[in-house]
């Protein structure tokens, strides 16, 4: 069963990947860091699982408009 997308609650630019596809992660845990204003925001998994897919990379806008940077599985 595919769980929804990570999505963060501002926009902002990807600044550090904390989970790699292939990496087993908690709810709550870092898979994101977007840096915005200054400010770091950690964007967090949303449900324990595997990460399957990530399409976003350091540098690069991750925006509110377009949320689906990776996916998760629960296994």
């Amino acid at each position: 069963m595919d769980l929804p997308d990570v999505e963060a609650h501002i926009t902002g630019t990807v600044w550090k990947i904390e989970a790699e596809p292939g990496k087993r992660v908690d709810a709550g845990q870092a898979v994101v860091v977007i840096e915005t204003m200054k400010m770091e925001t950690i964007i967090p998994a949303t449900y324990a699982g595997i990460v399957r897919e990530l399409r976003c990379q350091p540098g690069r806008m991750w925006s509110r408009s377009r949320p689906p940077n990776w996916q998760a599985r629960v296994t």
